[in-house]
C-alpha cells in the first residue's frame, strides 16, 4: 500500500493455456479486488502462480519458482480430468517452495466458454470457494515470510490486502480485468498492521 492505494493481485501461469486467465477472473469475480493477470510469467514480484495438471505444465513450476522472489500460492487447474503420475511427482518436488497449493477441479462446462466462468464462480465448485477462503491466510503466511536472500532488495511492490480477499460472491459482474502497472508500495516484508 502507498498512499491508500493497493496494488493488484499479480497472477502469472508457467505457460500459455493453463488457466492464468481463468483463475484471475475467478479472484476478481470472487474478491471484487484489482487482478493483474501477468500472463506467462518471466519473474518479478508474483503473487498466485498458475499450472494445469498436466505433465509438461507441471515440469515448468521448477524454472519459474527458482526466479520467484517469494514462495507464491500455487494453483492449479485442472484442465484435463483425471490425476497424472507424472504430475504428481513434479507438484512432490516443488512442495517446499510454496506458500500453499489449491488443486481446481476439472469443469467441464468452462471448455464451451469463450471466457470462463462466465459472469460468476461456479457456486457447487466446493475446492473453488474453499481455495478463496484459504487464499487471505496463504498469502499473508507468504509476506511475513523471509524473501530469497540474493533477491531480497529486488522486491519493488508490497503485498496486496490479503484481508480484503473474502468469500465467492455469486452473481457479480465482471468489468475487465486491470492492466494496470502494480502501485509501488514499498518492501514486500512491510506487510499491512491489520495483518500482523
Amino acid at each position: 500500500m502507498t498512499g491508500g492505494q493497493m496494488r493488484p493481485l499479480l497472477v502469472a501461469g508457467v505457460a500459455g493455456g493453463v488457466g492464468t486467465s481463468t483463475w484471475a477472473r475467478v479472484l476478481y469475480l470472487a474478491t471484487g479486488l484489482p487482478v493483474q493477470d501477468g500472463g506467462v510469467y518471466r519473474g518479478g514480484v508474483i503473487d498466485v502462480l498458475v499450472s494445469s495438471n498436466t505433465a509438461a505444465s507441471t515440469a515448468r513450476l521448477g524454472p519459474a519458482l527458482a526466479v520467484c522472489l517469494r514462495s507464491p500460492v500455487l494453483v492449479v487447474m485442472h484442465t484435463v480430468p483425471g490425476t497424472i503420475a507424472e504430475s504428481r511427482s513434479h507438484l512432490r518436488k516443488v512442495q517446499p517452495h510454496i506458500t500453499a497449493r489449491f488443486d481446481i477441479s476439472h469443469q467441464r462446462a468452462w471448455l464451451e466458454m469463450a471466457n470462463p466462468p462466465g459472469t460468476r464462480v461456479p457456486t457447487k465448485a466446493k475446492d473453488i470457494a474453499e481455495a478463496l477462503r484459504q487464499l487471505p491466510a496463504a498469502l499473508q503466511q507468504m509476506y511475513t515470510g523471509p524473501a530469497q536472500a540474493a533477491t531480497r532488495a529486488a522486491a519493488s511492490t508490497g503485498m496486496p490486502r490479503a484481508g480484503a480477499v473474502q468469500q465467492s460472491i455469486p452473481g457479480r459482474a465482471a468489468p475487465a480485468i486491470s492492466s494496470r502497472p502494480p502501485v509501488p508500495a514499498g518492501p514486500p516484508s512491510a506487510v499491512p498492521r491489520q495483518l500482523r
